[in-house]
């Protein structure tokens, strides 16, 4: 007859194994150190590249392990901060990047993509790709631009003193750099497979991967929605203690209709395009921004003060500390050309 085990050896053996798995999945993460992002497992097998200020990813970027495939969003701003996603994907996981989903068509979420593998899918919309087509027109003056840019931008991160202000100087100097770095024969890498319709599931062993398109940040802006694991990445629909840039929305009522379907997912994890892993709390925050944001250019129109004005006044408590400060100008004259045609009706 065989000698049953204690129950509190079975247990011990389990939380010891538990333990080295987990310690293991540390300990590669921790190896898989990059200068342009550091990893977070948000659930097993499943991972947020925080991009790094300095750093070329720029945005924040994800790895999804489906089981089967393994899925990237968003690459980046720059190839090298790509290339290290993908080898940061292959140590996580064992295997390399199947697909890469573009959330919007805006540079530092998209020109990473030349560093990957040339058999990788690449899937986004077609109003994202029309974007990148239309942007590409002009690209090799604004590779020239920035690499112009770029001692400008070098001279200000050195000679920033103010704590608060150091962090951002870093990071403006990495984006400029990220840009200014790709060369004269850069060129964009477009999808190779479109959304048809509103969603997209993608299914493997281990979980299912639903993308969802819609529309603020810009007019066509895709989510990674993990169902089970209630976790969302966002794109820049979300910011999290960064101003938006509202410059490419379709209107600030479409922003705030997308932030509502995003909370209505109920996640417990959203990944936004820039700023910190969070909760709900974080879509709050944002919603209120510009809420108040627009009352606040509405008041001002009623009153005949102009854009430049409520400018000079400088960002409002309490999102003075929020990085990404140089938007508020940009927010402040979108929302005047937005509301000032309601003034004439």
């Amino acid at each position: 007859m065989r000698k049953k085990i204690p129950w509190f050896l079975v247990l011990g053996v389990s939380l010891f194994l538990g333990l080295v798995a987990a310690t293991a999945s540390r300990g590669a993460e921790e190896e898989m150190a990059s200068p342009h992002f550091r990893l977070q497992r948000i659930a097993d097998g499943v991972w947020a590249a925080i991009a790094t200020p300095g750093g070329f990813a720029v945005c924040n970027m994800g790895i999804i392990d489906l089981g089967g495939e393994v899925v990237l969003f968003d690459s980046g701003a720059n190839p090298d901060a790509a290339r290290d996603l993908a080898a940061a994907a292959q140590r996580l996981t064992g295997r390399a990047p199947t697909k890469l989903v573009y959330s919007h068509e805006h540079p530092d979420h998209v020109f990473g993509a030349a560093g990957l593998a040339q058999d990788i899918e690449v899937i986004a919309t077609a109003k994202t790709r029309d974007g990148m087509i239309d942007d590409a027109k002009d690209l090799a003056q604004t590779i020239s631009l920035y690499a112009r840019r770029l001692p400008v931008y070098q001279l200000q991160e050195r000679w920033e003193t103010e704590a608060g202000k150091i962090g951002q100087a870093r990071l403006w100097r990495g984006y400029v750099e990220a840009i200014g770095r790709l060369g004269a024969g850069y060129s964009v890498r477009l999808p190779t497979r479109l959304i048809d319709g509103d969603s997209l599931k993608l299914t493997g062993s281990r979980r299912s991967l639903v993308l969802k398109v819609l529309s603020g940040h810009t007019d066509s802006d895709i989510i990674a929605v993990l169902p089970e694991e209630r976790i969302v990445f966002t794109g820049d629909l979300l910011f999290v203690r960064h101003q938006p840039f509202l410059g490419d929305s379709p209107g600030s009522e479409r922003l705030l209709q997308a932030l509502e379907a995003l909370d209505a997912e109920k996640a417990l994890h959203y990944v936004p395009g820039h700023g910190e892993v969070s909760g709900p709390e974080s879509i709050d925050a944002m919603r209120q921004y510009v809420i108040r944001l627009r009352s606040l250019v509405a008041e001002a129109i009623r009153s005949g003060a102009d854009a430049d004005w409520l400018v000079s006044r400088g960002i409002f408590v309490p999102y003075s500390d929020w990085w990404f400060s140089r938007f508020f100008a940009d927010n402040v004259r979108f929302l005047y050309k937005e509301q000032e045609p309601l003034k004439a009706k």
